[in-house]
Parts: C-alpha cells; structure tokens; sequence
C-alpha cells in the first residue's frame, strides 16, 4: 500500500510540474509591439486589396447610373418644356 501511495504522489507531482509548465506563457511580452505593428500592416494590405476592387466597381456603377439619367431623360422629354 505505501508504494501505490508513493507512486501516486509522484505521478501527481508529475503532473503538477507538467501544468506549470504548460501554464507558463511562451510568448514573449517585449515582442508585443512588433507584433501589434505586424497586426496593423495586415489589416492595412488587406484594406487595400479590397479598396483595390471597390473603387474602380463602384466608379463604374456611378457612371452606368449617370448614362441611365440621361438616356431615360431624353427618352422621356421631360428636359425642361
């Protein structure tokens, strides 16, 4: 009985010396700034790429709505009578 109990003490010191040490943080906190302006850069690259896309989709569309105007007003004849 005093080996089980022995064994199961250090299975359970084991075990705690395993959580500490799973517990303990392996970031570093110096690298935190780099890591924020990492962070920022990306969210800017992808910002771009997508504002890449919109605008010349969203120009477009403003000139399509534009032409549409002015061909349903001269179809119509509500130009100015």
């Amino acid at each position: 009985m005093l080996i089980i109990g022995r064994v199961i003490d250090t299975s359970i010191d084991a075990c705690l010396a395993l959580v500490r040490v799973v517990k303990t943080p392996k970031k570093h906190p110096e690298n935190r700034y780099v890591n924020d302006l990492r962070r920022y850069s990306f969210g800017q690259d992808q910002f771009n790429a997508v504002r890449g896309i919109i605008v010349p989709i969203g120009l477009s569309l403003v000139f399509l709505a534009l032409v549409a105007l002015f061909v349903s007003r001269a179809y119509t004849g509500v130009e100015g009578e």
